[in-house]
């Protein structure tokens, strides 16, 4: 994350409490970042750093940004959705987006391509199915931005809300670059760096 704008949400870490920027909506996380604090209770999501897609009265949904299970031909993607493209020499990385169904494949990705087939969107930024986008990727007609994740992470109504206000998670603003070109390594790092905060 190289250019952070906004600030920690909640929680006894130490942060100045002019420092906090409180969304007063649910709605306002979409969108933004969710960065896990060095306390993060569960082990799934040490130093992850998650995309929140969807927020709104009944949960949330979103993607873990950092964490890549592995990178291979695209090709391969296609085979297993049996999807048809013209043959390519694409790669893609694939990342662990959260633990709930990992066979179900999503592509967070810039708007550009459209909204046809989207999930979900904010600002410029979509998800969409691997099945809506792969085959444009393959062909070079896709996004040019995209990350690919496989299973995804959500919170029951309310729970992310008690999560961020018992400082599990510090939330900052969107930031594509650290999305899309950051190292992963350095993601959470550099996420967590933003804040002022020593580790």
């Amino acid at each position: 994350m190289l250019s952070l704008v906004g600030a920690a949400l909640l929680g006894a870490t130490g942060v100045p409490a002019q420092t906090l920027d409180l969304p007063t909506k649910a709605k306002d996380l979409v969108g933004r970042l969710l960065v896990a604090s060095p306390s993060m209770g569960d082990g799934r999501f040490k130093q992850a750093v998650v995309y929140v897609a969807r927020h709104d009265d009944q949960g949330a949904f979103g993607l873990v940004l950092n964490k890549p299970q592995g990178a291979g031909p695209l090709e391969q993607v296609l085979r297993a959705f049996r999807l048809r493209a013209q043959p390519t020499e694409a790669r893609v990385t694939v990342y662990w987006g959260g633990p709930s169904e990992s066979g179900r494949g999503f592509v967070l990705h810039s708007t550009d391509y459209g909204l046809q087939g989207a999930l979900m969107a904010a600002g410029d930024l979509a998800v969409s199915r691997v099945e809506s986008v792969a085959v444009a990727m393959a062909e070079g007609n896709g996004p040019q931005r995209t990350l690919m994740a496989f299973g995804y992470t959500n919170w029951g109504a309310g729970q992310l809300d008690r999560e961020v206000a018992a400082g599990d998670w510090y939330v900052i603003a969107q930031d594509k670059q650290l999305i899309f070109d950051a190292p992963d390594a350095d993601k959470w790092k550099r996420a967590y760096a933003g804040f002022g905060l020593d580790l």
